[in-house]
């Protein structure tokens, strides 16, 4: 693992730290058939960059709760205005994230008519390591 930085208080105007990536990479998520993942399959490997093109990148969308009005409004609005051709045209995957029971997962991407892909943080370490 990296050495701790000095100052590891989260900061929402600051990336996360190497070390807060490092251990976010170690964490595991659920997929919609109940799953366990390691975060760090969601990302690219270094064998993924096509020979011409954009390099692959990932964009995360965290939901705190399922089922909050303003934790759906956010949800909503964040994935409806995602262009899904000029995400793949530049390659980038967007993940959605929140920390519910694996099973709402399906159940959720459907009510959003949401084309990507849903997992879980059950314990919510990834949330409260990357915000």
């Amino acid at each position: 693992p990296p050495e701790p930085e000095i100052d590891e208080v989260f900061d929402v105007w600051r990336p996360p730290s190497q070390r807060r990536l490092w251990e976010a990479g170690t964490c595991s998520v659920r997929n919609e058939d109940g799953e366990l993942i390691p975060f760090s399959d969601l990302f690219p490997k270094w064998d993924d960059t096509p020979s011409n093109g954009p390099p692959p990148r990932v964009m995360l969308v965290f939901l705190r709760h399922f089922w909050c009005g303003p934790c759906q409004d956010y949800t909503l609005e964040s994935i409806s205005t995602l262009d899904t051709k000029l995400l793949a045209a530049h390659n980038i995957k967007v993940y959605v994230i929140g920390s519910g029971h694996w099973k709402l997962l399906k159940p959720y991407r459907t009510l959003f008519q949401c084309p990507f892909p849903f997992f879980t943080d059950g314990p919510r370490r990834l949330y409260n390591l990357l915000g």
